[in-house]
């Protein structure tokens, strides 16, 4: 089945969108590993589960803002796969004494879910496409307006534009240089996926007569190339940062799934304050993606991809690449080495001879001259030569990409303030490199190569390039934003750059991560409430609390109920808040303050900071059965009691203000749910049913049922989930521990399992204990 599944999968068809080609070329690496662990007896049932639900977090995560026809063509491919390995899934199970999940039951729900929102227009999947009118989506030339010619060269130019307020670059690529749809195609796949600040963001992808089309963000910055020509060699704190940024760029693009396959000085561009960019995806490759904690992915490290393509640069090639081996991921740490060697020394360790054989030949050595005015510290030596190491499979970074972070090179960086952009040094050199932007007083703004005007005569024969009748899927994308800010110019108002902000992925963040704050995982925020009189707390301030136990079992102090009107409500304290320390102090003899420390992590809180919805729709679900506590009444006809306290609250949405939730609000002390559920927890799904966006009294109603048993999908945001029984405690080790359970989760919840007969005749129809925020 599976080799029947690869040819399938391996096409490409100008007929499909970026997103869908990208679901099927991960679908058909995960198969070709299958098949390759199967041929080498290396294949389990949890590596194979693992596969699949790694595919699953993946259509997830493109499938947020897609349009629904498109949720259901990426879903197919999940579909087709998991059949293909249905009876192959079963029998490894049934080796290990497991119990096997029916991920083709899995994924066949959720493609029907799919087709029910065509057929029904359920609200809680509205499409995120601004405009029904597919042709209203394509951006046209006629949109910009092209101010000036910003470079030039072998494969493209590029043009700095303006479209309102938004300045951009746009980059033509002659189509005689692309060639197949697979190699045109790549930039385009890789905009609709990627999103960090260390690299160029992507707008749009079309195409003009004779030429393909990129939109992208304007920088104001020059490449390290340059730099590296009026600088000779980089100081040793740019340096630090301009690795430590690259490094984060390389493994963004590896987690989603590419490998970059140029990365050099030219291809990077850093600005005035050593923020750097990493540019150019027309090389880059696809490789498998990883959206869970997937064991298979750092055992393909070095060697994944066997087709002896050539891509890049001579001179930043790996050994494997040279010698025509198979590759993988670790060729971009080489390059990613040869980079920091050259800003380093201000040479490129393996130089230019006559003959390329004995570049060659130098490559597969490794052999490095150090430039002994350059000063290196040891432990810089050692970061490039971990990096430059021949071996692919003990390079750094080979087996996990951790090792980048915690190098000793990088000791004393803050990465959380570095990814997000907010460690800084000014470095004058980039300076000279540019010019004083006449628009802006203070910037400054990249400098057109005398040689770009003739490259460009050479590339384009034409001044004006005429808009195509037809526009293919494949090389056709938007951001949501961009059309936003289209149709605004389109219609007259002025767009501004704000209007295509939109939150990156950070690598450094937990998942878990709901502070608000930019600084601390957790922050703690003070509340100071006034009182009058000698009235007990914490009822004379106008609220209750009720004590629940965090994920180490530490009970913590939760704010249960606030009076509407009182001071504990003008004080700003919210429900569901997590209290940290509080104390009262005695103002005067009639006047008292209680000062409380509010953890960032509360989730009402967090539904206030953008990155909300996206953490919502991008973590792992947790698949709960809890159970009625008077199942055991005979003959009682009163609703089951499920010990549990929902609420409905709206979070932040720009696009759909009336956006709402349904939130755990306690949970008793009786309850008995599998797995656990702690009190800020977002329920998704009741008994296989997704919950609406716009929350009904029905839906409160689910939870009144005469059943014994009760299946729940749940968010799993909670604070109480991060805190380990104390202020500033760090959610990564939580996520982890989520990401590697969550295939024992699926199973101990029942759901998806082949042996989960209870499924068959339950039906919601009452609630209980339901209440609204």
């Amino acid at each position: 089945m599976l080799r029947a599944f690869i040819p399938m999968v391996n096409k490409c068809q100008l007929d499909e969108t970026p997103r869908q080609f990208f679901v099927k070329e991960q679908s058909h690496l995960t198969a070709l590993r299958l098949l390759n662990d199967l041929r080498k007896l290396k294949l389990d049932c949890r590596s194979l589960d693992k596969s699949l639900e790694n595919l699953m977090a993946l259509q997830e995560y493109v499938t947020i803002d897609a349009p629904i026809t498109a949720k259901e063509a990426v879903c197919g491919h999940v579909v087709r796969l998991s059949f293909c390995v249905a009876e192959l899934q079963e029998w490894l199970s049934r080796l290990a004494n497991e119990i096997p999940i029916d991920w083709e039951a899995v994924t066949s729900h959720t493609l029907s879910c799919f087709r029910n929102e065509i057929q029904n227009g359920f609200p809680y999947r509205a499409q995120s496409s601004p405009s029904s009118d597919p042709s209203e989506l394509i951006v046209r030339l006629t949109d910009f307006q092209i101010t000036r010619l910003i470079g030039a060269g072998g494969f493209g130019m590029t043009q700095k534009a303006t479209i309102g307020d938004i300045e951009i670059i746009i980059k033509f690529v002659p189509a005689s240089k692309v060639g197949v749809p697979r190699f045109a195609c790549i930039d385009k796949v890789v905009a609709c996926v990627v999103n960090h600040p260390c690299l160029v963001n992507i707008f749009a992808c079309f195409a003009v007569q004779d030429a393909f089309v990129t939109c992208m963000e304007y920088v104001r910055g020059v490449d390290l190339h340059k730099v590296l020509k009026v600088s000779k060699v980089f100081p040793r704190d740019v340096l630090q940062l301009v690795a430590a940024q690259l490094g984060l760029a390389i493994q963004h693009l590896h987690f989603k799934g590419f490998i970059h396959r140029d990365v050099k000085p030219s291809n990077a561009v850093i600005m005035p304050d050593c923020r750097v960019k990493l540019i150019d995806f027309d090389t880059a490759k696809l490789c498998e993606g990883r959206y869970v904690s997937l064991t298979a992915y750092w055992r393909n490290t070095a060697r994944e991809i066997g087709d002896r393509e050539h891509a890049g640069t001579l001179h930043f090639y790996a050994p494997e690449a040279v010698k025509k081996e198979p590759y993988g991921r670790a060729i971009d740490w080489w390059a990613l080495g040869v980079t920091v060697f050259q800003l380093a020394n201000g040479w490129i360790p393996f130089r230019k001879t006559r003959v390329v054989r004995q570049l060659r030949d130098k490559i597969c050595q490794g052999l490095l001259k150090w430039n002994p005015v350059a000063h290196l510290l040891p432990e810089d030596k050692a970061l490039i030569s971990s990096l430059l190491h021949r071996n692919p499979q003990a390079r750094l970074c080979s087996r996990n990409y951790a090792d980048f972070q915690s190098h000793v090179s990088f000791k004393g960086i803050n990465w959380q303030h570095l990814e997000r952009g907010d460690l800084r040094i000014d470095f004058p050199t980039v300076k000279k490199c540019m010019a004083p932007s006449k628009d802006y007083l203070g910037q400054y703004s990249p400098v057109t190569s005398p040689e770009a005007e003739k490259r460009k005569q050479k590339l384009f024969s034409v001044e004006v390039f005429k808009e195509v009748k037809e526009h293919y899927k494949l090389y056709t994308f938007t951001t949501r934003r961009f059309q936003e800010c289209i149709q605004k110019h389109r219609a007259g108002i002025v767009v501004e750059a704000e209007d295509l902000f939109e939150e990156p992925e950070l690598l450094t963040s937990p998942s878990l991560q709901l502070a608000t704050s930019a600084a601390e995982t957790c922050q703690a925020i003070d509340v100071r409430i006034i009182l009058c009189g000698n009235s007990p707390l914490p009822e004379g301030a106008g609220f209750s609390v009720i004590k629940e136990p965090c994920l180490s079992g530490a009970k913590l102090d939760i704010v249960h109920n606030v009076t509407a009107g009182s001071p504990a409500q003008q004080a700003g304290l919210l429900r569901s808040d997590i209290i940290l320390k509080w104390r009262e102090a005695r103002l005067s003899n009639n006047n008292r303050e209680l000062r409380l420390q509010i953890s960032s992590l509360g989730t009402l809180r967090a539904m206030n900071s953008r990155r909300f919805k996206r953490l919502l729709y991008n973590l792992p679900r947790l698949q709960v059965q809890i159970r009625s506590l008077n199942q055991n009444v005979e003959g009682s006809s009163c609703p089951s009691d499920f010990g549990i306290v929902v609420g409905v609250a709206r979070y932040w949405s720009s696009a759909q203000p009336q956006n709402q939730v349904l939130v755990v609000i306690q949970t008793m002390r009786e309850m008995d749910a599998h797995p656990r559920i702690f009190p800020g927890d977002v329920i998704t799904e009741i008994s296989l049913k997704p919950v609406p966006e716009i929350i009904t009294p029905e839906v409160l109603d689910y939870f009144r049922t005469k059943k014994d048993f009760l299946l729940l999908q749940v968010a799993p945001v909670s604070g109480l989930r991060v805190l380990r029984g104390g202020y500033g405690s760090s959610g990564a080790e939580e996520v982890e521990r989520l990401e590697d359970e969550l295939f024992k989760k699926i199973k101990t919840a029942g759901y998806g399992t082949k042996q989960s007969s209870y499924l068959s005749d339950f039906k919601l129809e009452e609630a209980s204990r339901g209440t609204a925020l």
